[in-house]
């Protein structure tokens, strides 16, 4: 009785050892990209699209804005700046209708909804 008490305590632990190892290696190699999305880094991105030119329109919504921002060769993009996407209040900029800049970011193409 005493050896298949031990065996199962032995068991046990055997058990709760590799799920907390293997817990630990998942972890580990899902945490190698958090900082990422940093202010200082966000133009590295191979998806990322910059463009320049000058505010046509502003369209203000609950943590930022959308604007149309007229390029010279480009045509016209539609920017959507959120303060939580920047980065939080610190990074977050507002413009007025007639600003000249350029803004970068992750594009994405229209959807047309029907």
């Amino acid at each position: 009785m005493m050896t298949t008490t031990l065996k199962m305590k032995t068991t046990i632990i055997k058990t709760v050892t590799f799920f907390i190892v293997i817990n630990m290696i998942y972890s580990c190699s899902n945490n190698k990209n958090n900082n990422a999305n940093t202010a200082a880094s966000p133009l590295k991105n191979t998806d990322t699209l910059v463009i320049s030119g000058t505010v046509k329109s502003l369209t203000f919504g609950k943590d930022g804005y959308t604007s149309d921002v007229q390029t010279a060769k480009e045509g016209t993009f539609a920017a959507l700046v959120s303060i939580v996407n920047v980065g939080g209040q610190n990074n977050y900029k507002t413009c007025e209708v007639g600003d000249a800049g350029w803004i970068g970011g992750i594009h994405t193409p229209k959807i047309n909804c029907q």
